[in-house]
């Protein structure tokens, strides 16, 4: 059958051979109208397994080619076709998707009809020889659309659903990714920075991750994985309470390569897959969701029977212990609550002694939504830089040397910023505070001796002076004047009195 997923269906995922048919029972057309849709259809599979294959071939319009590792099955044994009837007969038929284009992408297709009743017969096939997960065929329908039907006339005009506009008051058709609208719209919006939409018919744009943006038509987030994020500051940055540095988050995800396995024998049969920093990957695991960074093969009952993707929008923080959170969102809708989209919340531990490492599921909870991962690698520590390092000074000797060291702080990864890790050299300032001090201790005794000699200098004066006046006025002691007056001098203080 098929099974209504948000604003497409899509034929469940079974093992072997399987035929699904959706037929659009008969409409008349009294004039002309018009046929349209949008679809797609994956036939991707493992390399290993000996199917019939088509292999992807060099692209002369886009430059680029995929790696051989990504096969597609033979037509015949996964194809989706569609056909048109009508009084006349059979009116057209074509297939969803050209040979090479079988890969999961979206195609939009249209009819225009003439006076007549048709039907409309949507028929998806596929042949699972190995019946494993290592094929993952799916096909998609989205927005089907008939425009100058006879039965379109009513009373009531009946508004566009969300994610779709009015056009003639005749039709509703779907907004193009990158846009969106709400219900009863006349036109489609673009989403706005930091928002997209990747799929048609979207009726709200989704949010990119922390430290990312949305490409210029708004249909993805550019996850440039190298990035300045702001950790808790090492101890010699007390003035401030974060330092920038710069990692490179590149590694964890091999694009058209093989995902990382973080399977943990507590979830049973259901085995988690990483590829960060890249929305493709080949076919070893999560097959129906080859854009996802993080899916689970439900494989519970033996057999892998469903794929979930846990989304393919990427965004970087930091959390209050300091570790770096990488979080991948928008993914399929929760089974256990439709109504949330399941979500990967990947925690990245710094260990520079390993490489990329492996990441492991952390134990189930009762958020089944949102699954929880460990992963210890040394992409989880910056990228060496200057503020990954401090220098250290000891105290100078008593052989007048002292040693300076450069010591690591911020555990970091790459190439080590260059410099001696240790030195030793002379305390040449030592010596300049000792001279320092010793001058002002000769520049102080010398000026204590000159004002020693000075102060002596004064006293032998005085005592000169002194003597010579006592003698003289002995001299005149002994010649009193005529009025009787007599001088004296006191021999105790040297004062010269008149009686």
């Amino acid at each position: 059958g098929w099974i209504p997923s948000g604003n497409f269906i899509r034929t469940g995922y079974s093992l072997g051979t399987y035929d699904s048919t959706l037929t659009w029972k008969e409409f008349s057309i009294p004039t002309t109208g018009v046929l349209s849709f949008y679809c797609s259809i994956n036939c991707t599979i493992r390399p290993e397994i000996h199917l019939p294959t088509t292999k992807f071939r060099h692209s002369k319009q886009s430059g680029s080619s995929e790696r051989n590792s990504r096969h597609l099955a033979a037509t015949n044994l996964c194809h989706f076709e569609i056909l048109l009837l009508s009084d006349r007969g059979l009116e057209d038929t074509w297939s969803c998707a050209s040979n090479l284009s079988r890969d999961g992408s979206v195609f939009f297709h249209s009819k225009n009809l003439y006076k007549s009743n048709y039907s409309v017969i949507f028929g998806y096939h596929q042949v699972d020889l190995f019946e494993s997960r290592s094929v993952g065929f799916e096909a998609r329908l989205y927005n089907i659309s008939v425009t100058g039907t006879l039965q379109g006339g009513a009373k009531h005009c009946i508004p566009c659903d969300g994610g779709y506009y009015e056009q003639s008051r005749t039709t509703c058709l779907p907004c193009k990714p990158g846009f969106f609208s709400t219900k009863g719209s006349v036109s489609c919006s673009p989403c706005p920075d930091g928002t997209f939409t990747a799929e048609p018919a979207s009726k709200k744009c989704l949010p990119c991750g922390a430290n990312t943006v949305s490409n210029p038509d708004h249909t993805g987030c550019n996850a440039h994985c190298r990035m300045t994020l702001a950790l808790p500051s090492p101890s010699r940055h007390a003035d401030s309470n974060v330092t920038n540095f710069t990692f490179n988050f590149n590694s964890l995800g091999f694009s058209n390569g093989p995902m990382f396995n973080a399977t943990i024998p507590e979830y049973g049969g259901k085995r988690f897959y990483l590829n960060l920093c890249t929305t493709s990957h080949d076919s070893s695991a999560c097959v129906t969701r080859s854009d996802a960074m993080a899916c689970m093969d439900d494989c519970s009952t033996g057999k892998c029977t469903s794929t979930y993707s846990y989304g393919k929008t990427i965004g970087f923080s930091v959390t209050e212990g300091g570790e770096i959170l990488v979080e991948v969102t928008n993914g399929d809708p929760c089974p256990s609550n439709p109504s949330i989209l399941l979500s990967a919340k990947v925690f990245l531990h710094c260990n520079r002694t390993l490489h990329a490492g492996k990441p492991r599921a952390r134990p189930p909870t009762n958020n089944t939504c949102v699954a929880e991962f460990d992963w210890h690698t040394r992409f989880g520590c910056p990228e060496c830089s200057d503020e990954c390092y401090e220098t250290r000074t000891e105290s100078c000797g008593d052989d007048g040397h002292r040693n300076i060291s450069r010591v690591m702080i911020e555990q970091c990864w790459g190439e080590e910023v260059p410099g001696p890790s240790s030195t030793r050299e002379r305390c040449y300032l030592t010596y300049v505070i000792v001279g320092s001090v010793m001058l002002a201790v000769l520049m102080l005794l010398s000026v204590f001796f000159v004002l020693r000699m000075h102060l002596v200098k004064v006293k032998a004066t005085r005592q000169l002076y002194s003597d010579q006046l006592r003698s003289h006025f002995r001299r005149l002691s002994a010649y009193p004047d005529d009025e009787g007056d007599e001088f004296a001098l006191d021999p105790e203080d040297d004062i010269l009195k008149i009686n």
